[in-house]
């Protein structure tokens, strides 16, 4: 809990040297540490956006470590909802790397734990849906990708659909920017033809004409 802290330290030779502590304890506790892993995560990925080098390098080091880790051996007891808690925190921060890397933690969960994430899926599906607006076409297309995969059940396929042709109605500047690039990495991963049926049958039940035109 001290290292924790202290790794969110505004000095930076005290945060580097929190992180790097962290490192050591990841390479050498294992699946001790998954009761701590939220909180770890939590300072790990603003770490890795950090202006300072060093800091951004041992960040790097530890979070690949921890997804390696969960990837060989999940078996452990993660609290995946406190995990993804931190990560929707971090898919909104200002720093590319830390969304990226955010959307990335989301995919590894989905592989280790997807029940769990099943379970978060309303908040989860949210938060990533907030990302089609980001700068960024790289985070876009990510979590489309994760979109997709938790998408992989029907009654998850048609909710997603639905929820996607909402954030366009309640939205049009993200359809006619973003709408494009979104339909597209959506056919792509899910198919075209299961992708515009399922818009068809929910765009011939919409009652604001105009969009169902539009979209």
């Amino acid at each position: 809990h001290i290292l924790v802290a202290q790794a969110s330290s505004s000095d930076e030779f005290t945060r580097l040297t929190a992180i790097t502590w962290l490192h050591e304890f990841v390479a050498l506790g294992g699946e001790k540490l998954y009761p701590y892993l939220d909180e770890i995560l939590g300072v790990i990925l603003p770490c890795l956006s950090h202006a300072e080098e060093r800091i951004s390098e041992v960040a790097t080091r530890t979070n690949e470590k921890l997804v390696q880790m969960l990837e060989v051996d999940a078996s452990g007891s993660i609290d995946v909802a406190s995990l993804l808690l931190v990560i929707r925190r971090e898919m909104g921060s200002g720093q590319e790397a830390t969304r990226l890397k955010a959307l990335r933690w989301v995919a590894t969960l989905q592989t280790v734990s997807r029940g769990s994430v099943l379970a978060e899926q309303m908040p989860m599906v949210a938060a990533l849906m907030d990302t089609f607006s980001d700068e960024c076409d790289q985070v876009v297309e990510q979590a489309l990708e994760v979109l997709a995969g938790l998408a992989a059940e029907e009654t998850h396929f048609q909710m997603m659909m639905k929820s996607v042709l909402e954030r366009f109605r309640v939205s049009p500047s993200l359809l006619e920017q973003r709408g494009s690039l979104i339909v597209r990495r959506l056919c792509r991963l899910l198919g075209s033809q299961r992708v515009y049926c399922q818009f068809a049958a929910i765009l011939e039940a919409e009652e604001n004409l105009p969009f169902a035109q539009g979209a």
